[in-house]
């Protein structure tokens, strides 16, 4: 997860998880590739099930706070539909807000 804040209001948060996506999509052209040279037909599942797990792990989330506007905007993307919006500030009714431990141990 990345944070970007600059010095007009503006906080934009993006999570992604597309790198998994890419690492199961290598697996799944090696497992093909040692299907095809070695002529083993059991290796296709395996392929398509990591095949499977690429496509369930594949996200991208950007919001975009904006304090001069007082505005959020989104656009996401899982399982590869795109959608996008914005609404006011006054218009949320709650904030999830999530830690984790930090290089220090305490939360972030």
């Amino acid at each position: 997860m990345g944070v970007q804040r600059n010095a007009e209001g503006v906080l934009v948060v993006r999570n992604s998880t597309l790198w998994v996506s890419a690492m199961f999509g290598v697996l799944v052209v090696i497992l093909i590739g040692a299907a095809f040279s070695s002529g083993e037909k059991r290796l296709y599942r395996p392929a398509a099930v990591m095949a499977g797990f690429a496509v369930l792990c594949m996200s991208k989330y950007t919001f975009v706070f904006d304090a001069t506007q007082r505005t959020v905007r989104w656009q996401t993307m899982r399982f590869g539909r795109r959608k996008a919006g914005s609404m006011p500030f006054d218009a949320v009714n709650y904030v999830v807000l999530q830690s984790e431990p930090g290089k220090s141990g305490r939360p972030t």
